[in-house]
C-alpha cells in the first residue's frame, strides 16, 4: 500500500526482467523495466494513476492494478477469480474493456459470475454445478441454452 502504482508494476516487471534478484538496484531506472510498466499501464488504462500511493487508489483501480502487476510478469496463462466483484458497474464494463483489449495470445481463465462478461470475452464457456462439469461449449450455446437457465434462475412451474 505504501507504494505507487509505478512501483509495484516496476516490482513485478523487474521479476520479469531478472532485475528483482539484484539488492539495492532501482529496477525502475532499467529501461527493459520502464517499457514494460507504460506498456502494461497503458493496457490495464491505469496511466492517470502512475504517481499515486496504492492506499489512495479506490477498489476499483486496485483490481486494475492486480490485473497489471500480473501482466507485467509476461505470463502465458492468467488467471482470474471473479475480476468484477465488489466493483460498480461503470468499473465492471471497463473491466469488459480491459480485458476485452488483452492480447489474443495469452489464455485467461477466469472464474465469474457476471454473464456478460463471461459471454463477453470468453472463447469457451465451461459451467460448473456442485463441482461438475454441466456445460462446455461456445458463449452463444451457453447463452441459450435451457439446462443452464433451469439451473441459474430455477424453475418458474415450481413456484
Amino acid at each position: 500500500d505504501g507504494l505507487t502504482v509505478k512501483e509495484n508494476l516496476g516490482l513485478a516487471a523487474a521479476v520479469h526482467t531478472g532485475h528483482a534478484t539484484r539488492l539495492w538496484s532501482d529496477s525502475l531506472s532499467k529501461p527493459e523495466v520502464r517499457e514494460i510498466v507504460a506498456e502494461v499501464a497503458e493496457q490495464v488504462m491505469l496511466m492517470p494513476y502512475l504517481d499515486a500511493k496504492v492506499s489512495e487508489i479506490s477498489y476499483g483501480v486496485r483490481r486494475q492494478l492486480e490485473v497489471g502487476v500480473a501482466l507485467a510478469t509476461r505470463p502465458l496463462v492468467l488467471l482470474m477469480d471473479e475480476p468484477t466483484s465488489g466493483v460498480g458497474p461503470e468499473m465492471a464494463k471497463g473491466f469488459h474493456d480491459l480485458l476485452n483489449n488483452l492480447p489474443r495470445d495469452l489464455t485467461m481463465l477466469i472464474i465469474e459470475h457476471d454473464m456478460d462478461l463471461a459471454f463477453d470475452v470468453a472463447d469457451t464457456i465451461t459451467v460448473l454445478n456442485y463441482g461438475e462439469v454441466v456445460f462446455d461449449g461456445l458463449p452463444e450455446a451457453a447463452r441459450g441454452s435451457p439446462m443452464l437457465k433451469e439451473i441459474y434462475l430455477g424453475s418458474w412451474e415450481d413456484a
